[in-house]
């Protein structure tokens, strides 16, 4: 099934079941006091795989396979026309919209509509689910902060940690939700045109709700083995793109290592990036629009052994 023709199909199922004051957003409500846990599929239109798991995970809820036993799940479309389109943005990334002014346009509007919604409604936990156009990397993304970082380790299988700041990262729904006082992750499930990654992406959801004692605790897990070893990479700063953007290799990857003043990087002008210390590449977009915010971050890293569970 090509991806345009399964993206619609998804998109309609959002439409029939959207029920919620925000356009695009089933809500599941147990009946019973609890945690309000949003998650968000497609952010970026071209990702599929976090608005599969949504509805994967809402059919079950239906269907009583899976028993809401507290609180209340709201799955989100996120950018429903860029979805619809299969791509990244509409005007631009919605991922940075969410500034103090709210620009005009598509992501504009549906920055404004989560914001609203955020206004009126409480939310205590926000995972945003995301993948990746090249390769098929895994990553949790959150704000550095005790918390955040141990709620990652429990809810996550992944060993990449991505920490950033918002200045670092500004206008991104992460932040947006944290506002209004929710405890928020991005996770990137692997690479967009995977099966897997779906698989990952419901992993994820299904952890979280176990997590917070939302279903019963002898549901089973997709069966993906935790890395045993985190690796946490901190951005020290972003890659601007423009036009003609190139990296000087086209092999370069997250975990690629830069000597202070290593050139990395030029624009179609000639223009040359240059390392400001040793550092690490992490999530490089080979092909950036020129329009985006960022062509991926350059970062420290530090490795850890993960904590052992015990029974």
């Amino acid at each position: 099934m090509s991806l345009m023709i399964q993206n619609k199909e998804h998109y309609n199922y959002f439409q029939i079941h959207q029920n919620s004051s925000l356009p695009m957003a089933m809500e599941y409500d147990s009946g019973m006091a609890g945690s309000h846990i949003m998650f968000v599929g497609s952010l970026h239109g071209h990702e599929p795989a976090g608005a599969i798991a949504c509805v994967e995970v809402h059919q079950k809820l239906k269907s009583s396979q899976l028993k809401l036993k507290s609180g209340k799940v709201t799955f989100v479309l996120g950018n429903p026309k860029a979805f619809l389109d299969n791509q990244r943005f509409v005007n631009t990334n919605l991922n940075r919209a969410f500034l103090d002014d709210i620009e005009s346009g598509v992501e504009g509007e549906r920055a404004l509509e989560f914001r609203n919604y955020f206004d009126s409604n409480s939310v205590d936990y926000l995972i945003d689910l995301h993948s990746v156009s090249s390769g098929d990397f895994k990553f949790v993304v959150y704000f550095e902060d005790e918390v955040l970082s141990e709620l990652a380790v429990k809810l996550s299988p992944v060993g990449t940690h991505l920490i950033v700041n918002s200045s670092i990262l500004p206008g991104s729904l992460m932040e947006e939700a944290a506002r209004y006082g929710a405890k928020s992750l991005v996770f990137e499930c692997g690479n967009n045109n995977d099966q897997a990654t779906v698989e990952i992406a419901k992993h994820h959801i299904t952890s979280a709700l176990l997590y917070l004692y939302m279903i019963d605790t002898n549901v089973e897990l997709p069966d993906i083995k935790p890395s045993t070893e985190i690796c946490k990479y901190k951005v020290l700063d972003y890659i601007r793109p423009g036009v003609g953007f190139k990296f000087l290799n086209p092999k370069i990857t997250t975990g690629s290592y830069l000597t202070k003043g290593q050139v990395y990087a030029k624009l179609g002008d000639g223009f040359k990036y240059e390392a400001k210390t040793d550092c690490y590449i992490v999530m490089p977009d080979l092909y950036p629009n020129p329009n985006d915010h960022d062509a991926g971050f350059l970062c420290s890293k530090e490795t850890m052994t993960r904590p052992v569970k015990l029974e």
